[in-house]
């Protein structure tokens, strides 16, 4: 059951979105985060879709903004458990497929790879991702055989704990991990970013935005436990009934949803 828009904070991913559109503060958040200046951010992009293929996985990014200066990009994702397991959460993987759709997108055709842009993949996680207690983890290719030898890709992966309790945590990062924990401001950004939340849950147009990106998402699960269940009744696994009941649907209806997705026999 998604949260109703007045409960949603800084932690849930799409007010997350919407409080980074706002570039300053955005900007001071990914600055806290990398622990170093990044200059004027060009573009804010929130719930930013990227498809790579007609066919291929699509995702929706809660922040996507680039530095043109420095030929940077941060992707920057709250990321909660939500009851899944790590398997299930595949953040490694699930960090490289976020870097391809990028890198697909953000060279033109012609242009050598040398263009390529740097790329921060950054997950804030409200939870310990690799259960070690650092307060992040930072990822970047290099040789197994000389771990001084770096492929110098130009991409880092980098996961935030806010979970954390490792005293060599910076103070500002710090106070950043308390508000997104507990939702109490402690200086100057986290009031700023409290303050844009109220403003925020008071428009309409913006709350309805998000009950339109959870139909979206309901109808995304709904097609892919559809599809689910017609590979177990085409499998013989699982009656049309029983399927029907599972779907909440009537047994016509999934009988036709099992007629328009079956396979063509082969001659």
């Amino acid at each position: 059951m998604a949260k109703s828009f007045k409960e949603l904070t800084f932690r849930d991913s799409f007010m997350f979105g919407q409080v980074m559109s706002d570039p300053e503060i955005c900007r001071e958040v990914l600055e806290i985060l990398l622990g170093k200046r990044i200059g004027k951010l060009t573009t804010v992009e929130t719930e930013k879709a990227l498809q790579y293929t007609a066919d291929g996985k699509p995702i929706r990014l809660d922040i996507l903004t680039r530095n043109d200066e420095l030929n940077t990009y941060y992707d920057a994702e709250m990321q909660n458990r939500n009851h899944h397991s790590d398997e299930e959460l595949a953040l490694g993987r699930r960090s490289r497929y976020y870097q391809a759709i990028i890198d697909s997108t953000s060279v033109e055709e012609k242009r050598p790879y040398r263009a390529l842009s740097e790329l921060n993949v950054i997950f804030i996680c409200t939870f310990d991702p690799f259960g070690e207690g650092k307060y992040k983890y930072t990822f970047q290719n290099r040789c197994e055989e000389d771990h001084e030898i770096s492929l110098e890709d130009g991409v880092r992966k980098i996961f935030y704990n806010s979970t954390a309790t490792d005293g060599s945590c910076p103070d500002e990062l710090q106070k950043l991990y308390r508000y997104i924990e507990t939702g109490v401001a402690g200086g100057s950004l986290t009031e700023r970013i409290e303050s844009r939340i109220r403003t925020i849950r008071n428009r309409e147009d913006i709350e309805m935005g998000y009950w339109s990106v959870q139909a979206a998402l309901d109808d995304a699960r709904f097609d892919g436990s559809i599809d689910t269940l017609i590979s177990l009744v085409q499998k013989g696994r699982l009656s049309v009934k029983d399927a029907a009941e599972e779907a909440h649907i009537s047994e016509e209806q999934f009988g036709r949803m099992l007629e328009a997705r079956a396979v063509p026999e082969t001659v």
